[in-house]
């Protein structure tokens, strides 16, 4: 390979490949997954791409690039290097999810029965069928505005009974919450909407597809999917938690609410540029993953001499399209 992968080191892509849209495309696809050591084929390289191109554009682009070794191959498998290596793991994590989304689709619909809890979706990388053994059972949860708080905390009891009744094979991590009022998602960036698009309902698909169009900027960034089957499970509140949740709305439980607030946010620590903790949000991302991410896409697009606006943390225009670097573009 002509490229040593996130090494720094400049790669030989000709300037004028730079400007075609197919060939930058197919780079940007597999610098994001090169991240994670994933392999793409074909058509998954054309649905992850920043530009509205067809499978017959990808195959082409992915002949001269595999031709002119900037791209590996191995079966139908295609990486930016090391593409037997990376296409063994992935095969790997395939086989180690099958067995965690078993948990997921049962303890998930343990989280769905919380008071308040809109929607429970499967996020992280189990979402992408990447999940190792041990891993935790990332979930994304919509609740009712108001009593965010309050399902979180019922979300934590659920957590730790899922704990004990697994004798901790299973851990749930429901590290993302949101108010059904306050579904936008700000973080306009290229990780987000990657992470939109690939989750999974486990109950309530109908809240999912309100999220997503709420979130339909992820439609700029990527514009050839719009998001995987979603799960036909019913929406329902059931005939305990119904009452209980009309119990709960009362305003005497408001300050519970709000101490609910002040306690997990105590709990979580020092804030972080990736944590947000409001009246309608809990979002625990304290470890900086996101921006990490979002840092070594940069750094593999950099050696081709290409620059992803979408990539840069703190909000873009999703509108902005993948480019040549300024001193390439000279």
């Amino acid at each position: 390979m002509s490229r040593a992968a996130g090494d720094g080191t400049s790669g030989s892509l000709d300037p004028v490949w730079s400007q075609r849209p197919d060939i930058s495309a197919v780079l940007a696809a597999l610098s994001y997954f090169d991240v994670f050591n994933w392999p793409l084929s074909a058509s998954e390289i054309q649905l992850r791409s920043p530009h509205r191109v067809s499978l017959e554009q990808v195959t082409s682009a992915l002949e001269e690039l595999t031709s002119a070794a900037l791209v590996a191959r191995t079966g139908d498998w295609f990486a930016l290097d090391n593409a037997p290596a990376h296409a063994d793991r992935r095969h790997q994590r395939e086989r180690a999810s099958e067995a965690i989304w078993r948990d997921a689709w049962r303890y998930g619909r343990w989280a769905g029965r919380v008071p308040f809890v809109r929607l429970v979706a499967v996020s992280g990388s189990l979402s992408f069928n990447a999940a190792d053994c041990g891993d935790d059972i990332d979930l994304f949860i919509v609740a009712e505005s108001g009593r965010v708080w309050i399902a979180r905390a019922g979300l934590g009891v659920v957590v730790r009974t899922v704990r004990v009744v697994t004798r901790g094979r299973v851990t749930l991590c429901p590290n993302f919450v949101v108010g059904t009022t306050s579904m936008e998602i700000p973080d306009h960036d290229r990780c987000t909407a990657h992470d939109i698009v690939r989750l999974v309902a486990i109950t309530d698909p109908a809240t999912l597809a309100r999220f997503r169009s709420v979130n339909s900027w992820t439609e700029q960034l990527l514009p050839n999917i719009c998001g995987d089957a979603l799960h036909d499970a019913p929406a329902r509140v059931g005939l305990i938690r119904r009452p209980i949740e009309t119990l709960l709305r009362l305003r005497v439980f408001d300050p519970l609410e709000r101490a609910e607030r002040r306690r997990r946010t105590r709990d979580f620590g020092p804030s972080t540029p990736e944590t947000r903790l409001t009246d309608d949000c809990c979002k625990g991302h304290v470890d900086g993953h996101r921006t990490r991410i979002l840092d070594a896409y940069v750094a593999r697009l950099n050696d081709f001499g290409l620059l992803d606006p979408s990539a840069l943390v703190g909000g873009t225009d999703p509108h902005d399209s993948l480019r040549q670097t300024p001193e390439r573009a000279r």
